[in-house]
């Protein structure tokens, strides 16, 4: 056989391959960019999800930031609410009190103390009482049993000194003229029923009247 005739007889077969391999390159280069814009496409979902994220991670904690300053705020504003309201009420009370000292005819020193209210009741189980008034306005209810001091002023100037030592009451001094209550010594419990005068002691040009009482 000749080399024409084999030639022409491997022809076909030699088309065949050559266009097998095209078809088959041309198939595995799209499979390859396929492959390639599935990587690309997955890739950029990625980086928009991480984005995303990013993006709401900040705005969660900025969220929660912002609620708990608010309650924050919140709780702040009543407690200074509160303070505010229990200042303002300390307040009145202390104005009241300097009202009512400054308006009256007197001003009484507890133990050194100035003392504005009409009155004093601690507690105690001694049924001895000292009561002292001004005019028949009661000023002080102290037990007999304790020591004190009380200096009665006047805005006239008029003043008595009573002393009370847990034994005694008496009056120490006083500016009046007379000193008949000075004069008139101690109140004990000893002697509370069988002094002239029982358990008084009265200061007539001042007003001011000490009563030892047994309830």
């Amino acid at each position: 056989m000749s080399w024409r005739k084999m030639f022409r007889k491997c022809m076909p077969v030699v088309l065949a391959v050559l266009l097998a391999g095209c078809s088959g390159s041309s198939n595995t280069q799209k499979e390859t960019e396929r492959v390639e814009t599935s990587v690309r496409d997955r890739q950029s979902e990625t980086a928009v999800e991480a984005i995303t994220m990013e993006t709401e991670a900040p705005a969660i904690e900025t969220e929660q930031h912002t609620e708990t300053v608010a309650v924050e705020t919140e709780q702040h504003t009543e407690t200074v609410a509160v303070e505010t309201e229990q200042h303002t009420e300390t307040v009145a009370i202390e104005t009241e009190q300097q009202t009512e000292a400054a308006a009256s005819p007197f001003t009484i020193f507890l133990d050194d103390e100035i003392y504005t209210k009409p009155s004093v009741n601690p507690e105690s189980d001694d049924d001895v009482r000292v009561y002292i008034t001004y005019n028949g306005y009661p000023l002080l209810d102290l037990p007999f049993g304790e020591e004190h001091t009380v200096l009665i002023h006047q805005i006239n100037g008029s003043e008595n000194l009573v002393r009370l030592t847990g034994e005694a009451v008496y009056m120490d001094s006083a500016n009046c003229d007379g000193q008949d209550c000075v004069n008139m010594g101690e109140v004990t419990r000893e002697n509370l029923e069988t002094r002239v005068l029982g358990g008084f002691i009265i200061c007539l040009p001042n007003m001011i009247v000490v009563e030892v009482r047994s309830e």
